[in-house]
């Protein structure tokens, strides 16, 4: 099967950012706090939902959780 003719999303990645992104930007352009991971609607100046920083603080935790279970996987193999 030639790549062209894969139907899937995974062998094109502009299709597959497109499909996360545009509703995230959908959301915040009309002024849905819960999916606005960028801090973009504000309320009084503050944040309306979650502070910018909890963001990359989670991306953090879940990259270290990753390298654990794989670690932890290498280990249980042994």
């Amino acid at each position: 099967m030639s790549p062209s003719s894969r139907s899937d999303l995974a062998g094109r990645p502009g299709v597959s950012r497109g499909a996360v992104y545009l509703p995230l930007w959908y959301t915040v352009a009309n002024g849905l706090p819960f999916f606005d991971f960028m801090g973009a609607i504000r309320i009084g100046g503050q944040p309306a939902e979650l502070p910018p920083a909890v963001v990359p603080a989670m991306a953090v935790v879940l990259v270290a959780a990753v390298f654990l279970v794989g670690a932890m996987r290498r280990l249980s193999r042994e």
